[in-house]
């Protein structure tokens, strides 16, 4: 089956950034990791002045990891730690047979910001039709990512996991192998699997490896779906499915579940999943048509048996939210999306669900510009939020507030911005980007640092920056 269905407001912004085109001025080879990235605006980072009044954070090591010279981007980055060094996967634009397709590469990236290596092809089988970007997850020594590939034929989407040791070499069960397409393993066989995530752990404390059995993963299932020929070509039931897979084989530890319950024909989608050992939140974008979307949490046992059914975000009826994300943070969940009272008009919101998954109060981070795709990361300390400030424009800069547990942005002394007249009090630019437009932040705690990456486009860059507050 073939899911050209997709989530209305992702495909809005996806449409914006495909638009974009190329300024012709990128001069870095392709995968060829760039150090010590300057501002456009020709100031050096070393003498950039430090945030202004009400804000707590520094913006540190940014580095491009990836600048087309050809206008084939990268396409939303994902992020995990392992030992002493992060992961970057993205879906990356090729050409083939005068068709754009993307293809899924790694890189990783040292704890000082920069890249460690070149880039890595993760597959030889370029797809067509991939929702959603490649996902990784920090293993005990190395990665493992998985993907939505359409290997089988356009019309059959499947998931693979590979896994890369410390050097980023590919592994086929414990030992490096090096011919095309060795250690991929195929984790679902239903077809229409896309939109893949693995549960991240919250936070690292602690340099250096850490056990890691299980792997947990949820996906956009479309295996009940079949393809027509008129508008909106497709008819059938899409779901959000969840299983747990072992680290090491790729093999089932625990079955798929199916998670959503709703059985009309609408079209659920980003999903996101984090746990806390006993139990796991899952948050997802649910979409009825092209103009209507709300976003849902459920919570899971360890079996993958709903504990909690899924339950509604929006805080008022008739508003339209979106792109959820979500963390573990020691004693409860922190969840962040967006709601649309209007066009061209936004909010994020940011909530909290309980170990027993009963859902808390929803606040208010922003109603700056018009926000889309935030993440949210936690440091052991303090929840922050990244998200792009004017949804899929020309000129959207990717921002950053730490939160405290009200939702709200923190000033530089530690109290809350709530009641400020400031919209922008607590909030850090993280963009170097004079140009274009940032978008698809992921974002991961470590060591008490914030570890971000996104995409620029129409420049093709992938970015890795920390974010350091005190």
């Amino acid at each position: 089956m073939r899911s050209t269905a997709f989530v209305a407001p992702l495909l809005a912004l996806l449409w914006a950034l495909t638009a974009c085109s190329d300024d012709g001025q990128a001069t870095t080879p392709d995968g060829a990791p760039a150090q010590d990235v300057q501002p456009t605006d020709g100031v050096p980072q070393a003498d950039r002045a430090p945030p202004g009044p009400g804000t707590s954070c520094q913006v540190q090591d940014t580095t491009v990891l990836f600048e087309s010279t050809n206008g084939r981007k990268g396409w939303q980055p994902q992020i995990a730690w392992s030992d002493n060094q992060y992961g970057v996967a993205w879906a990356q634009e090729v050409e083939e047979n005068s068709i754009i397709k993307r293809k899924p590469v790694f890189i990783r990236v040292g704890k000082d910001g920069k890249a460690l290596g070149q880039m890595i092809d993760l597959t030889q089988n370029p797809t067509l039709y991939t929702l959603g970007p490649p996902v990784v997850a920090g293993l005990s020594k190395g990665f493992a990512v998985i993907w939505s590939d359409t290997r089988a034929g356009n019309d059959t989407e499947d998931l693979y996991m590979l896994k890369l040791d410390e050097n980023g070499q590919r592994l086929d069960g414990a030992n490096v192998c090096t011919s095309p397409g060795c250690g991929e393993i195929k984790v679902t066989a239903g077809g229409g699997s896309t939109m893949p995530y693995l549960a991240r752990r919250a936070y690292v404390d602690i340099e250096g490896p850490t056990v890691v059995s299980d792997l947990a993963l949820v996906w956009r299932d479309g295996r009940d779906v079949q393809t027509v020929p008129y508008p909106p070509y497709t008819s059938g039931r899409y779901d959000i499915y969840f299983k747990v897979l072992d680290p090491d084989t790729g093999a089932d530890k625990v079955s798929e579940k199916r998670v959503t319950t709703d059985n009309s024909e609408d079209q659920p989608g980003w999903p996101r999943i984090a746990y806390n050992q006993d139990k796991y939140a899952v948050v997802w974008q649910h979409s009825s048509g092209l103009s209507s979307h709300e976003t849902f949490y459920a919570a899971l046992g360890t079996d993958g048996t709903v504990t909690e059914s899924e339950q509604s975000l929006a805080t008022a009826s008739g508003l339209l939210s979106s792109s959820p994300d979500l963390v573990w943070a020691d004693k409860e969940f922190g969840i962040v999306f967006t709601e649309n009272p209007a066009a061209n008009t936004g909010v994020v919101r940011f909530s909290r669900i309980t170990t027993d998954g009963k859902l808390m109060a929803i606040q208010q981070v922003t109603g700056a510009g018009d926000p889309c795709t935030p993440a949210v990361a936690y440091n052991g300390k303090h929840y922050a939020i990244t998200w792009q400030d004017q949804c899929g424009k020309t000129g959207s800069k990717l921002v950053f507030a730490l939160v405290g547990a009200d939702g709200t942005p923190l000033q530089a002394n530690g109290k809350s911005c709530s009641g400020s007249s400031d919209p922008n009090c607590g909030v850090v630019t993280v963009s170097l980007d004079t140009d274009g437009t940032d978008a698809f932040p992921e974002m991961i705690g470590v060591n008490g640092r914030f570890a971000v990456t996104w995409m620029n486009a129409p420049k093709g860059r992938v970015y890795f920056s920390h974010v350091v507050c005190k």
